[in-house]
């Protein structure tokens, strides 16, 4: 059975400091997900989502604080029963809003939601065999890349951004390679993130950074 929660966290990046200005706040507004990651950083799929009430409390916080940009994570937060009303919030209140997701319901969600988007995220660690694996779930590469590029037709304003989270399993030279022509064919943004060794990754998929930091140089290059 899904929790409510009246608390969550709030994780603020300061991405200006020259100025000491908080930019963007990334909102976890639940935990669930219908896939299971062996390295997702929140641990074990607690069933828990914070009400609309309170979510709409800490967007007001962050509004006052001088928060510009709302970025919506989870889990996964295009299940988010509220997230429509969530959205017209936010936007109500002048924040650029953004989602992270791992791509799957893109296609399925109610298409009024994307007037108040200005950018997406979107999970993929590879090529079909590598991101089948690394998300431990046959069939979701193809979801995704058909979702991208749905995207990409229909709401051609909002931005898109590939984020690849680099295991052991996805970190060799040629996947990177697939990964940025892909972004490349595309013309959309890729990033590259390290594992973060908590939750389901706190033990497993240690990886040594020079294993691929030489990869990401040269294909920068490129």
């Amino acid at each position: 059975m899904k929790k409510e929660v009246k608390y969550s966290s709030i994780n603020i990046k300061n991405n200006m400091k020259f100025n000491n200005q908080f930019l963007v706040a990334y909102f976890k507004i639940t935990s669930e997900c219908m896939l299971c990651c062996p390295f997702c950083s929140q641990g074990k799929n607690i069933k828990r989502t914070i009400n609309i009430n309170d979510a709409k409390k800490v967007l007001d916080k962050l509004k006052k604080m001088g928060i510009k940009t709302i970025t919506y994570t989870g889990g996964e937060p295009l299940i988010f029963k509220y997230l429509k009303q969530l959205l017209e919030y936010g936007k109500s209140l002048g924040f650029e809003q953004i989602i992270v997701t791992n791509g799957i319901l893109l296609n399925a969600i109610d298409s009024t939601l994307f007037q108040y988007i200005n950018g997406i995220g979107i999970s993929l660690h590879g090529d079909e065999f590598v991101h089948d694996r690394v998300v431990a779930k046959k069939g979701v590469y193809k979801q995704v890349e058909s979702n991208i590029d749905y995207v990409l037709k229909k709401y051609p304003n909002i931005v898109l951004n590939i984020n690849c989270t680099l295991t052991k399993d996805n970190s060799n030279y040629d996947n990177m390679k697939y990964l940025t022509d892909f972004a490349k064919k595309r013309n959309i943004r890729l990033c590259f993130g390290r594992l973060n060794y908590i939750g389901l990754s706190e033990t497993k998929n240690i990886i040594n950074p020079d294993e691929y930091l030489s990869n990401v140089y040269n294909l920068s290059k490129e």
